[in-house]
């Protein structure tokens, strides 16, 4: 055998590896609370080389709902079906820092926190709540309404198994719930979760000790008018804003009133006695 043939046989030997190393694309599937849609796509040489890889994806992809586009969903490749899927799990979920900094207003104040708790089928998950008042409020409430959400949503995972607790907040059902049990501490303008993510602790808050008093003073007398008088402005704003003569008494008020003294002015329609 010649040097020209053995050169012809490497070469053979060198293309026919490199169609068997040729990569293919697996479709990832969403899970089955969103119908296991198609997410995306993945390339690899195997099948079993795309577990545990992680895909970003815009809600509003997903649900086709407009109003979920500021949501970014990650899923994680837990397992394979019929050698060309990927079946996959969510592991966080994150409100986009541009919508949040677009939400808080002046005169408001912004309430964050962070937290491990464990579902009811023991996942630990780190939550981060986000809270914005209506109108400044003192230091008194802002403890309270953020002792007030630890408690709900440690409660509230310790209910849930971890699929069904994450799809509730990408849904904002779980939102809603929290909304509603916190109306009876202070109005909110928004009250949201900033991002949850699954995480490997094994130090979760407990309910217990998310309902532990902080050491707060009392408040006196002098804060408890302003408080009072602090919710009065609250509710006179929003009826001002739910009704549709907010925005004509608005345009009014910018109208440029003339210098001129109006009691010297003439009187239209009135005859001089003279």
């Amino acid at each position: 055998m010649g040097v020209f043939s053995l050169y012809i046989m490497a070469k053979a030997q060198k293309l026919e590896g490199a169609v068997k190393a040729r990569k293919r694309w697996f479709d990832v599937l969403a899970t089955k609370d969103f119908n296991e849609t198609v997410i995306g796509e993945t390339p690899a040489l195997a099948p079993e080389q795309i577990v545990g890889r992680v895909i970003s994806v815009n809600l509003m992809n997903i649900t086709g709902n407009i109003k979920k586009q500021n949501i970014n969903v990650k899923f994680k490749i837990t397992g394979i079906r019929d050698n060309k899927y990927g079946i996959t799990e969510i592991v966080s979920y994150e409100l986009m820092p541009a919508f949040i900094k677009r939400i808080v207003r002046r005169g408001r104040d912004k309430i964050d926190d962070s937290f491990i708790v464990k579902t009811a089928d023991g996942k630990y998950v780190r939550v981060k709540p986000v809270l914005i008042t209506a109108a400044n409020t003192s230091q008194q409430i802002i403890a309270r309404l953020r002792r007030s959400v630890k408690y709900f949503v440690v409660k509230g995972a310790s209910e849930k198994n971890y699929a069904e607790f994450a799809y509730d907040i990408i849904l904002g059902k779980f939102q809603m719930e929290l909304n509603t049990f916190l109306k009876k501490e202070y109005p909110l303008r928004i009250c949201d979760i900033r991002t949850f993510e699954r995480v490997e602790t094994i130090k979760p808050v407990r309910v217990e000790k998310a309902m532990k008093q902080e050491e707060v003073p009392e408040e006196s007398d002098e804060e408890k008018e302003s408080d009072l008088e602090e919710q009065k402005i609250i509710d006179s704003v929003k009826k001002k804003e739910e009704s549709a003569e907010w925005a004509e008494e608005l345009e009014k008020s910018t109208e440029k009133i003339p210098s001129e003294n109006y009691e010297d002015a003439p009187k239209k329609g009135r005859r001089s006695r003279n």
